[in-house]
């Protein structure tokens, strides 16, 4: 190739790496979001795990306390007690 033939090459790809870097940014900017909306995701799956959880402690906290331990009759009281600490607990511990 003639000196000639290799400037029109040359000023062909001018700029090109402008418009590469640009995609490339896009690209990498899109990805950023995606992975700042699974890391909320997986933050908020764990927190409404947590919440479930602390729930059911104490709900189960009320039955040992009580001492109702088995499927008896007279738990009845403990259960609805129970039951309802479950849910005062699981409603102060928001997602």
């Amino acid at each position: 190739m003639s000196p000639i033939e290799m400037s029109g090459a040359k000023s062909r790809q001018r700029g090109s790496s402008l418009f590469i870097v640009a995609a490339a940014l896009i690209a990498f900017i899109g990805l950023m979001g995606l992975a700042i909306d699974l890391v909320s995701l997986y933050l908020g799956k764990s927190e409404a795990q947590r919440a479930a959880d602390a729930a059911a402690l104490a709900g189960a906290t009320v039955f040992v306390s009580t001492g109702c331990t088995s499927t008896s009759a007279g738990c009845a009281a403990s259960q609805t007690l129970a039951a309802t600490q479950a849910v005062t607990v699981g409603q102060t511990n928001l997602v």
